[in-house]
This record gives structure tokens, C-alpha cells and sequence, in this order.
């Protein structure tokens, strides 16, 4: 598991576009209603950031890359985690 983040880490930069050009590929449709769809991927959105803004308000967390390898201080043990 640890290879497969190092990976997805290392070569994010070169990632991003061949995944952006499967936003534009045309799939079949979940739900021929769009409002129902829109509101429940904004309650999604929605919900991750206040998940979000609720980790960050409750521990800082000092995280970050250092020499290309991925850094922290230490394991976050506290909060939402």
C-alpha cells in the first residue's frame, strides 16, 4: 500500500491530465434527474469540507514534502482521526 501512494505521489503532476480527460468522456447516465443529481453531489461536497474545516480547526496538522519524499512531524492521533 505504501509503494502505491508512493507512486500516485511521485507522478501526480503527470497524472492529472489523463485523469481531467475522464471527466469529458460520455458514460451512461445515473439518474435522468439532474436536480436530484446536482443537490446530492453538492451535500457530498459539502459535507467533505466541513469534515474538512473540522479536522483542520481541531489539529494542526504540519504535513508536506521534504527532498521529494513525502514529510510529517509526526501521526496525527488526535480529532477526527
Amino acid at each position: 500500500m505504501v509503494k502505491i501512494g508512493n507512486f500516485f505521489f511521485r507522478t501526480r503532476t503527470y497524472l492529472f491530465p489523463v485523469f481531467y480527460v475522464f471527466l469529458f468522456l460520455p458514460l451512461a447516465r445515473i439518474s435522468e434527474n439532474y436536480n436530484m443529481s446536482f443537490f446530492v453531489g453538492l451535500a457530498i461536497a459539502i459535507l467533505g469540507q466541513l469534515v474538512r474545516m473540522a479536522t483542520i480547526g481541531l489539529v494542526y496538522i504540519i504535513r508536506g514534502g521534504r527532498n521529494r519524499s513525502i514529510y510529517a512531524d509526526g501521526l496525527v492521533t488526535e480529532g477526527l482521526f
